[in-house]
């Protein structure tokens, strides 16, 4: 769609952000300047070895790769997390328009916790950034995570009060011991969609250090609001270390966290970094067994409140949704999806079909049926298995595929 001028173009994507608020999730995969483009918007995570190897010297600052943001830039936020305690470092930030570099301005802290803090600054429109910090600053850094959006508009809506929030917790899930927004602090809600129907979970890690829980879960809040714009915290749930559950986004909300996917979808998410790289020494880089445990039963409980069956096709690693370009919930969450579903289903004493540890059974003729219904074409193939003939092989036996539902929910073909 061509437009006349800069504006009509600006607006235009202001109103595309708008009709689709709610896609995000957390950190997508990277390229080799740490830089990543997907549905969140343009972002870049630098561990200090990185910032002090790939970021340019000039002078007494340190600069950053360019950042490209095809879809706009109005907004730059970032969120450090220092080595020690100690204030909000110096940096500046500017957008650029094609080659035309904008003025150097700075980033102001809207979020400081002890080593944790949030900042962003306004600039110019434009359709890339960069951002600068002082050289004897930046040996300092433990990781730094910026990102170049045009920030979500928020609803003309009055958010929920906070206590109408709580109550509804206490209703459903009094007797776990969950952390409430109250408890942690959470800032008021400025979400209104409300998204009461939940046939799924989408499962992630914040790839943020695992120690201190109570202060990650507000500095992930502050960034998802100050620097995206988003509504309120993007997960509905947050797992600590030793097991403990926070109170994301009110859960009859509409979440923002796993992007084409969040209606209908509970999004529950680690804290910490359980990936088999880019962790950045974040501490222990594989979920204990409470988080697993305490991930489980709420599963369990929420999937009886919902009456959702647990399995695999239910319970999904944020990657494995279609469109998804992520990591996330990291290597070692992925290797342990099949025993928070068996947790699940111990909690609610086994209610639900079990995932389907075999290919699913052959049919007549040259289709074949998936376990959830799906029936599929002649070579057409599900998340791992492929139709060859009527019968169900590994994907890829007979060449390549036709057609592919990872889910087995539609099938493909028909």
């Amino acid at each position: 769609m061509p437009f006349p001028n800069k504006q009509e173009r600006v607006v235009f994507l202001l109103y595309v952000l708008w009709a689709f608020a709610g896609v995000g999730g957390c950190v997508n995969h990277l390229s080799g300047d740490g830089a990543s483009q997907d549905d969140e918007g343009a972002e870049a995570v630098y561990g200090r070895e990185e910032l002090l190897s790939l970021w340019t010297s000039d002078g007494e600052w340190l600069l950053s790769p360019p950042l490209d943001a095809p879809d706009g830039v109005s907004r730059v936020g970032v969120w450090v997390e220092l080595e020690e305690e100690a204030p909000f470092p110096h940096i500046e930030a500017r957008s650029a328009e094609g080659a035309q570099s904008g003025a150097w301005l700075k980033v102001e802290p809207t979020f400081s916790e002890g080593d944790t803090h949030v900042g962003i600054v306004d600039v110019p429109i434009g359709d890339g950034a960069q951002l600068r910090i002082r050289r004897d600053e930046a040996m300092r850094i433990r990781e730094i995570r910026w990102n170049a959006v045009i920030p979500e508009i928020p609803s003309e809506e009055s958010g929920e009060e906070l206590g109408e929030s709580r109550m509804a917790l206490s209703r459903e899930l009094s007797d776990m011991g969950i952390v409430t927004r109250e408890a942690w602090g959470a800032r008021r809600t400025r979400c209104s969609e409300r998204d009461g129907t939940k046939v799924r979970f989408s499962i992630h890690h914040t790839v943020t250090p695992a120690s201190d829980p109570l202060r990650r879960v507000r500095s992930i809040q502050a960034y998802h609001m100050d620097s995206r714009g988003w509504c309120d915290i993007g997960y509905h749930f947050l797992i600590g270390y030793d097991g403990t559950i926070y109170e994301g986004r009110p859960l009859h909300l509409l979440g923002t966290h796993t992007a084409y996917h969040n209606s209908q979808t509970i999004g529950i998410s680690f804290i910490g970094c359980f990936h088999s790289s880019g962790c950045n020494g974040f501490g222990p880089n594989r979920p204990s067994e409470a988080m697993i445990e305490a991930g489980g039963r709420l599963l369990g409980r929420l999937a009886e409140i919902y009456g959702i069956s647990l399995n695999r096709h239910t319970v999904r690693g944020h990657r494995e949704f279609p469109r998804s370009e992520t990591s996330c919930p990291g290597d070692y969450v992925m290797a342990r999806m099949n025993d928070l579903v068996a947790v699940g289903r111990a909690a609610q004493g086994g209610v639900g079909s079990p995932p389907p540890s075999s290919p699913p059974p052959s049919s007549s003729g040259r289709s074949c049926r998936h376990s959830y219904g799906g029936i599929y074409v002649d070579r057409g193939c599900s998340n791992s298995y492929q139709c060859c003939d009527g019968t169900w092989r590994s994907r890829g036996a007979c060449g390549a595929c036709v057609c592919v539902d990872p889910w087995g929910e539609r099938g493909c073909g028909r």
